[in-house]
Order: structure tokens, then C-alpha cells, then sequence
């Protein structure tokens, strides 16, 4: 079995992105700047899940010779609303990182068949 990485969702450049507020102050609190941004979004595996692409760069994602500088970033996710081309937050997640996000779809679905073991009946408030 052929397990390449692939591209699958199309990013314009990044010169046509907006930042939410919310980005711009989760990208302040996390010490990630606009050049770390766009080094994710060049190199980053992507994968669309919830209606929303996830930009996650891994350890292998990083070129062998700029591992040194970038190596901090290993574990970053840029969320990108294709739609309005907008970049919604950015947060690191080393521990679990791309298992995540590849599980979140299924989550959903789990949660959505899920049913109340009592529903619960019109006229019990009344």
C-alpha cells in the first residue's frame, strides 16, 4: 500500500489571506509570528475536517536543512476558512498533532447518532 503524502485542498498564496482578531491574538499569545505562519502553510500536511482546513506541520514536514531553525515549530495547526480565505487561529499540539485532527470527523459522527437514554417528554415541563 502507497501511503504518500498528498495535497489534496487548495491554499491561495499567502498574501491573500486576512487574520481574524481572534488569530491575530492567539498568534501573539503563542509567540508564532506571520513568517512562522507561512512557513506552516508552505510545508504543512493538509487536511479538511469540520468544514475547515488544518494545516499541521510534523517533524518530517520540515526540510532536512531548515530543521534547525524551525524545529519549534513541529506540532503547529493554522486553521484556514477557505471560504472568506481567512486564517481563524493557530495553536501547537506536539503530543497528539495530526491523530488529532484526523479523528475529528469521526468524533462527530460518533456524537451525532448518538441518542438521550431518556428522551424527554413535551409535556413533562408543563
Amino acid at each position: 500500500m502507497n501511503h504518500r503524502k498528498s495535497k489534496p485542498t487548495f491554499i491561495p498564496s499567502v498574501e491573500f489571506f486576512d487574520l481574524t482578531n481572534h488569530a491575530i491574538l492567539r498568534m501573539a499569545q503563542r509567540n508564532v509570528s506571520w513568517h512562522d505562519v507561512h512557513f506552516v502553510l508552505q510545508f504543512g500536511q493538509r487536511y479538511r475536517k469540520t468544514g475547515i482546513i488544518h494545516v499541521f506541520l510534523g517533524a518530517r514536514d520540515i526540510p532536512q536543512d531548515l530543521r534547525r531553525e524551525y524545529a519549534r515549530l513541529e506540532g503547529t495547526t493554522v486553521l484556514v476558512n477557505q471560504d472568506t480565505n481567512s486564517i481563524i487561529t493557530v495553536y501547537r499540539n506536539r503530543e497528539s498533532g495530526a491523530n488529532y485532527i484526523r479523528r475529528k470527523d469521526k468524533e462527530r459522527r460518533r456524537a451525532e447518532r448518538r441518542q438521550p437514554l431518556y428522551p424527554i417528554q413535551q409535556d413533562y415541563w408543563q
